[in-house]
């Protein structure tokens, strides 16, 4: 519950304050810091499972990246529409966590990281 009385889920110490729902499904945005410009959202349905949406951004070397669970991916390989993303530990850590996308749209992951 909120100061206000909001309802808010608290998901790794961010809070997400309710937005909007749409049939079945519900937008929460990022309590936390949206008001520093934090487009962080997640989804739920009815059953309260979440459903998770990678948010995008820009590292300090101007390459792109995909951040889902507070982990951060960076674009490695790309055969057309196939892109490979591989977790940023991968090199530092020998992090094997990675995500494949077609379109946008994961064909193939493992999320098992080691830190």
């Amino acid at each position: 519950m909120s100061s206000r009385g909001g309802v808010v889920i608290c998901i790794e110490g961010y809070r997400f304050s309710k937005h909007r729902t749409s049939g079945f499904k519900t937008r929460w945005y990022c309590a936390t810091h949206h008001h520093r410009g934090c487009t962080a959202v997640i989804f739920t349905i009815e059953t309260n499972e979440i459903i998770r949406y990678p948010i995008y951004t820009v590292s300090n070397q101007g390459g792109i990246i995909m951040i889902i669970d507070g982990y951060r991916y960076c674009k490695r390989v790309v055969d057309g529409p196939k892109i490979r993303w591989s977790c940023s530990s991968h090199r530092a850590r020998k992090c094997k966590a990675f995500i494949s996308t077609i379109e946008n749209q994961f064909v193939k992951w493992n999320l098992d990281h080691n830190h």
